[in-house]
């Protein structure tokens, strides 16, 4: 039997629901998924089979409107998909996004597509080195926050040298969850080396995106601790523990553990009833050598590194869920140490935001885009 922390970690970051499985988990997922012996899904014998057929059907016609490509990158090829503007004429500068994790890959961001129909705009994405389409290198050191921020450069550098990202006047940067951090790092130690990039970066969005990825995580813990410690003295009956569920102590803790872990799910995490396909499909390409909160836990922004590197005149909007377990406190530092922060918080969604309501998501994405290319940079 595994201890309870393992438990809480396995239980707290790994999968979505299934058909079959040998382990009862969550429905819904962190972006920052804990790292737990380099397990992925199909250890859990999820029907992954059946889950993509569900997913392809889901992402067939959003795959039909992009010009997909890979590019070779430190000897290793890193998938991406650009989802090109319905009006050619349209003058809404495009984003590119940076998905969550580190290891989950771009398919749960598909909804961000929606820029193009709402505000007329490209986006770009792409899956970084690790997983999803991209390649998956097996040797751990050659995974760093630093090299995955060279390149995402690179990728910019690429987008706007083959696919136009400067051609309109500029570009946005919008990151989820761990996305955001990756965006603030390549924003303040990378982009320098690349001035046409830093001119023509207008906005940064900073989608639940906390200044600490090991502080979210030891948050995250205490909710579901709190949420556990309700059921004691509960006995398995009114637990709704299953009739073939084991009744010793250690197989009662960790069912304790999984309702704690659902009811922190549907409440912080992803405040749906089920996992959305695109989800599903992310789930079904995980990333095993490199992801995880665990594996960027001594990454941090503080206020004082954003006050002296952040550029001065570029606005950021940071944004979260009312009741994203990313908290008001941990996205603090980029709101008071950017000087052009705007704090925006979405009544009644959490995590996954842009899957709980996709259209008031992009609604607050694009006013903000528009309202940022109205008044230039």
């Amino acid at each position: 039997m595994r201890s309870t922390r393992l438990l809480s970690l396995l239980s707290l970051f790994l999968l979505a629901d299934g058909e079959t499985r040998t382990s009862r988990v969550s429905p819904g997922m962190f972006a920052f998924m804990g790292t737990c012996g380099g397990l992925r899904a199909g250890c859990f014998k999820v029907n992954t089979m059946l889950m993509r057929q569900r997913a392809k059907s889901a992402i067939k016609r959003s795959l039909e409107m992009k010009e997909e490509g890979s590019l070779r990158v430190r000897g290793y090829s890193i998938w991406y998909g650009v989802s090109k503007a319905a009006d050619d004429r349209s003058s809404a500068l495009p984003v590119v996004v940076l998905h969550g994790g580190p290891g989950v890959p771009s398919h749960y961001l598909e909804p961000l597509e929606g820029l193009n129909q709402m505000g007329g705009r490209s986006v770009f994405f792409y899956d970084q080195l690790g997983c999803g389409r991209s390649d998956e290198p097996e040797e751990e050191e050659f995974y760093s926050v630093r090299q995955s921020a060279e390149d995402a450069a690179t990728m910019l550098s690429h987008f706007a040298e083959f696919h136009g990202l400067l051609e309109a006047g500029g570009f946005h940067l919008l990151g989820h969850s761990w996305g955001g951090c990756l965006a603030a790092e390549v924003v303040m130690r990378h982009l320098a080396h690349h001035p046409k990039l830093l001119s023509g970066l207008k906005s940064v969005i900073l989608a639940s995106s906390p200044a600490s990825p090991a502080e979210s995580q030891e948050r995250a813990t205490k909710i579901i601790d709190e949420y556990k410690r309700e059921l004691d003295g509960l006995s398995p009956d009114e637990l709704g523990m299953r009739p073939d569920w084991p009744r010793e102590k250690d197989w009662v803790e960790q069912w304790k553990l999984q309702v704690a872990n659902d009811k922190f799910t549907t409440m912080h995490n992803l405040r749906l009833k089920s996992s959305p396909l695109c989800l599903q499909e992310a789930f079904c390409h995980l990333g095993v050598v490199w992801r995880g909160a665990t594996s960027v836990g001594d990454f941090r922004i503080d206020q004082k590194d954003l006050e002296s590197k952040w550029p001065r005149n570029l606005p950021a909007l940071v944004m979260r869920g009312e009741h994203d377990y990313i908290s008001k406190e941990l996205v603090a530092p980029f709101v008071e140490g950017i000087e052009r922060a705007e704090y925006a918080e979405l009544a009644g969604l959490s995590h996954m935001a842009h899957l709980e309501d996709p259209r008031r998501f992009l609604a607050t994405v694009d006013g903000w885009l528009r309202k940022v290319e109205k008044a230039g940079r």
